[in-house]
Formats: structure tokens, sequence, C-alpha cells
């Protein structure tokens, strides 16, 4: 007998509790290892807080490390979205900037557990010179240097004589070192983010005075 509409496939139904579980295991994970970093994490004490055994992981990640890779690739991707979203958007350079660095500090804001394991990245970075999230789509700082080098190349009204590199780690930097800092009240978020796009403007040339042009991500 065919199921009814009311009730979903037999399979179906178990996709969704799969899907579920990695969900509950990656959250689960991100937070243990943000909190206690990767060598110090036990795949049992994942297993714990998500109310599942050990083995029901392995089922889903091959070990630790695939885990690990997993939880980088899952914590960098709204945020990136959100900034690839805030550079498609038009307008002129400098307030495409303030857009990006706009949509980086509320994403990351919103997500305090990837300040943490991007400090750990950071802190443990390979030997080989790998930078923090390589192969996990997170090059934050390299994708802000490459639309100011694209800014300053093809247009020559952009006021910047900042060096890139330096401009993205400052406002990167600073992000992380706030976000890290926990409990946080809602409005030192928007001070904070007052305050770096501010800095950002000058940085970018703007006047001292002038305020940031962005608000919550729209434009004043």
């Amino acid at each position: 007998m065919a199921p009814s509409l009311a009730e979903p496939a037999l399979p179906l139904a178990r996709s969704q509790r799969a899907r579920r579980t990695r969900a509950a295991i990656l959250d689960a994970a991100e937070r243990a290892f943000a909190e206690s970093g990767f060598e110090s994490t036990r795949l049992e004490d994942v297993a714990s807080a998500v109310g599942i055994r050990r083995a029901s992981i392995v089922y889903y990640f091959a070990d630790k490390r695939a885990l690990y890779d997993a939880v980088l690739a899952a914590s960098i991707a709204p945020i990136e979205r959100a900034v690839a979203a805030a550079l498609a958007e038009p307008g002129p350079p400098p307030i495409r900037v303030e857009r990006c660095i706009a949509a980086w500090l509320d994403a990351v804001a919103a997500r305090p557990t990837f300040a943490r394991l991007l400090l750990r990245e950071m802190a443990n970075r390979a030997d080989d010179g790998a930078q923090p999230f390589d192969g996990h789509g997170g090059g934050i700082e390299l994708a802000i240097r490459r639309f100011l080098l694209e800014l300053r190349s093809r247009d020559e009204h952009f006021p910047s004589p900042i060096d890139p590199a330096c401009f993205a780690s400052a406002i990167v930097g600073a992000t992380i070192a706030y976000v890290r800092r926990a409990p946080r009240a809602r409005d030192e978020d928007a001070r904070h983010r007052d305050e770096i796009l501010r800095m950002a403007r000058r940085m970018l040339g703007a006047a001292p005075n002038d305020t940031p042009e962005v608000a919550h991500g729209a434009v004043r």
C-alpha cells in the first residue's frame, strides 16, 4: 500500500532525521572546537552534547579531522554568502566596500564561534604557511584585498592610498578581537559596527568627520 499524504515515506523520514542529526552534530562540534580547540575536543563529548553515541558521529564523518573540516566549511559559508551579496550590489566603490564590511561585521557578530575558530586556526597555522580556513572558502581578507586592488586598477577616482592587505587585516582583526569577548550587549555590537565603519572610511580617504554610509545593511 502506498504511504498516505499524512505520513512521509519511510526513506524520506530517515533522510530528514539524518539531516537533522548531521546538523546537530555540526552545531555541537562547532561550539566544542571553538571552546577547546581541535586537539582537546573529543568525539565522545560532541556525541554526548547531541545525545547520540560516538559511533553515530563516525557514520556521518569519517574521523575528527573530517568533522572539523566540515565545521569550518559550515561556519564560513553564511558569512561568505553575506559578503558576496554585499559586493554584488551596485554603487560607488567606497560604498560597496562599506557594504562588504558591514555584512562581515553583522555576520561575524551573529556567529561568535566563528571568531574563536578563526583565532585558533591562526594560532595553530601550519608550518607550510597555509592561511586559516584554506580550502573552506574562508578568505575574507583575500576577498577584500582583491576587491580594493580591482577598484584601484579600474577606477581612477577611487581615493584610497592604503595598502589593501593592511586595510583588510585591520578590519578583520578588529572584528575578531571584539566578537570573541562574551557576553556582549546588543548596543555594544551597534557601537562597534559604527566605529569600524568610521575607521574604514578614514582609511579609505574619506573626511575625518564623515559618518558611515551603511546602516544595518542599507545606504543612508
